[in-house]
């Protein structure tokens, strides 16, 4: 049970990570592009400080198969809050309309949302993955 409660801590930890990389990336080549203000922010001030307190509990846990179990409950138990987090993305075309207005024409409208939905792409499949593994069931010792 020790193994398999540390195996899983590192997969989490691996998804975190993953996470992470592609928020901040995402961030990166989205902060000068000012229809993508709402997604960056939402980035930055929410999605990445919620996961990266995950990241810091990772860290503080210790190495005992007891605590790696009571982390991953209390993961598991947060991982709500990133899931209604992630449901943002799944509105990114209505905010998008919404930043350009009428403005725009529809051509031009949709290539802006395909870029900037290519680049949060990412950061919904991994924030998905990381909610999916959080949420598997844990067993006690």
């Amino acid at each position: 049970m020790a193994e398999q409660a540390g195996l899983r801590l590192q997969r989490v930890s691996q998804a975190v990570e993953n996470f992470l990389d592609a928020a901040t990336n995402a961030c990166a080549v989205l902060e000068d592009f000012s229809f993508a203000v709402p997604f960056v922010k939402w980035l930055r001030y929410q999605a990445i400080p919620l996961v990266e307190d995950y990241e810091v509990q990772i860290e503080e846990c210790d190495d005992k198969a007891s605590e790696s179990i009571k982390l991953l409950q209390e993961l598991k138990d947060e991982a709500a809050s990133l899931a209604d987090l992630l449901v943002f993305l799944d509105h990114v075309d209505d905010e998008l309309d919404r930043q350009i207005g009428d403005d725009a024409t529809k051509a031009v409208k949709a290539e802006i949302a395909q870029f900037i939905v290519a680049r949060l792409r990412l950061v919904g499949e991994t924030g998905r993955q990381l909610c999916e593994l959080l949420g598997e069931r844990i067993e006690p010792e």
